[in-house]
């Protein structure tokens, strides 16, 4: 996989990278002080980019801070020398954050000297630097801005595969019933039980009533107890009863939880998550304005799909989490199983 890099921008791209990751970031009253359209222009008068963020005080009181944004972009590290126009604007127009964003690091120097000045001179503003890992921090999720500015490919989740996936669907992998619940049950049973949910349904196909009130979730309904151990005894009676073969129903299992689980782990992308809700969530509300009765279902409808778009964040980045923990404990110890041993004689 790539490391992240800006390096193929040009100064004026990096700029407008950072004008835009600014606006995705919730930045306010963003003015990119770019008088001309050449490489370089005087005019930005030490800082590239002025905008403000909204804060919300203890008493619940919204206020704007004022951000100066100085861009820059050097393959090396950046000198002490070539942010003294952006320190000097500060200083003299007092902004309530100077940031300086830089496409890969500070030299040492410059992060000396900057320590050095807010110890001793005490600056009334605030001093932030974002530097390349930062950036593919603040990025992450942000899919269009990153494709656009050729930071990553037309496939950025290729970046979060973990290895052990990658290996797992690189051939034919056979995997005994007992080997793989062994491996299965020390894992952590919560954990297991999120992993699994994909799978427990299509093998234990437990029966459901149907609802009496909105308020019922899906387990709610199962008439059928659902559990690992329900899950293992139901593997095993499928093999027994020669239903299907134990090797492909393994890796039937270990697939379909990969795909389901990296399928919303993808953290490339959650802004193109997010765009779809949103164009769910407006057509919802479309609804209600067109029915005068019964809309209640379509509101709580509405109110869900606005928690999962607040959420969506945190959500991909623990589904990520939960992606990465089997793939290491799991995935990881099937692939050292070789059930085909040399001294075992094998039908071509």
């Amino acid at each position: 996989m790539n490391a992240f890099s800006l390096n193929h921008l040009s100064d004026m791209d990096f700029e407008e990278f950072c004008f835009e990751l600014l606006g995705n970031l919730d930045f306010k009253n963003i003015q990119w002080r770019k008088g001309t359209g050449l490489e370089t222009s005087p005019s930005d008068r030490g800082r590239d980019i002025e905008c403000q963020i909204e804060r919300i005080d203890v008493d619940g009181n919204h206020y704007l801070e004022t951000w100066f944004v100085e861009c820059k972009h050097y393959i090396k590290g950046v000198p002490p020398t070539h942010i003294q126009s952006a320190l000097a604007w500060a200083t003299a127009e007092k902004p309530d954050t100077l940031l300086i964003i830089a496409s890969n690091f500070l030299s040492n120097p410059t992060k000396d000297y900057l320590k050095i000045l807010e110890r001793e001179n005490k600056p009334r503003f605030k001093l932030k630097v974002w530097e390349r890992p930062d950036i593919e921090r603040l990025t992450l999720g942000k899919s269009r801005l990153l494709r656009k500015y050729n930071v990553v490919g037309d496939f950025p989740f290729l970046s979060i595969l973990h290895p052990a996936h990658l290996l797992y669907i690189k051939g034919l992998q056979f995997n005994s019933m007992d080997y793989f619940f062994e491996v299965t049950n020390s894992l952590d049973p919560d954990r297991r039980d999120q992993i699994f949910s994909w799978v427990y349904e299509p093998i234990i196909q437990p029966r459901y009533r149907r609802p009496i009130t909105h308020s019922e979730r899906i387990k709610d309904l199962r008439i059928d107890p659902v559990s690992y151990e329900i899950f293992k005894n139901k593997c095993y009676e499928m093999v027994e009863k020669g239903a299907i073969d134990q090797l492909l129903l393994i890796f039937l299992i270990v697939n379909w939880v990969l795909h389901g689980q990296l399928g919303i782990s993808d953290v490339t992308s959650v802004d193109e998550v997010v765009d779809r809700m949103r164009g769910a969530q407006q057509f919802f509300q479309r609804q209600t304005e067109e029915q005068t009765q019964n809309t209640a279902d379509l509101e709580r409808l509405i109110e869900f799909i606005e928690e999962r778009i607040l959420n969506a964040q945190n959500n991909t980045s623990q589904n990520y989490e939960l992606y990465t923990y089997f793939c290491d404990a799991v995935v990881s110890k099937l692939l050292v199983e070789n059930i085909f041993r040399s001294d075992q004689a094998v039908d071509n």
